[in-house]
């Protein structure tokens, strides 16, 4: 179910990229990843603990200034820390378990992560993605 679930939601995303035009401003696949890092600090807020706050607080930050340099420079970057961040999701019950996160969600996210990131490098590869500042 949580493929199916993901591949909805990622679907949803390049979908939405090429047919409203979002995938024509550099910021949109970084502007994703910045959304994904800041889920667990969500979370970290609904579990109520200060420590967990900072600490899913610092790894987002990880992930938004990949964010920033991945806009900067190539989305290769962008697609790279999206799938980076896929694989943190299988990891982050083991390294920051909590009672908020559902169980389905780390599989669901690691699905969503690959598929959007691998799509993000190939894009980027086929010279589909907008690679210059200027109009």
């Amino acid at each position: 179910m949580e493929f199916i679930a993901a591949l909805i939601v990622t679907g949803s995303i390049l979908g939405a990229g090429f047919l409203l035009g979002y995938n024509r401003d550099r910021s949109y696949y970084s502007t994703i990843l910045i959304v994904i890092a800041l889920i667990y600090v969500l979370f970290g807020f609904m579990e109520g603990e200060p420590r967990r706050i900072i600490v899913e607080a610092v790894i987002a930050l990880l992930f938004i200034v990949a964010a920033i340099i991945g806009e900067r420079l190539t989305h290769m970057i962008t697609g790279l820390f999206i799938i980076l961040h896929g694989i943190y999701d299988v990891f982050h019950p083991q390294l920051l378990p909590g009672e908020v996160v559902p169980t389905w969600y780390p599989l669901f996210c690691l699905y969503v992560d690959l598929m959007l990131g691998f799509s993000v490098i190939i894009m980027n590869a086929r010279g589909l993605l907008r690679t210059s500042r200027n109009p």
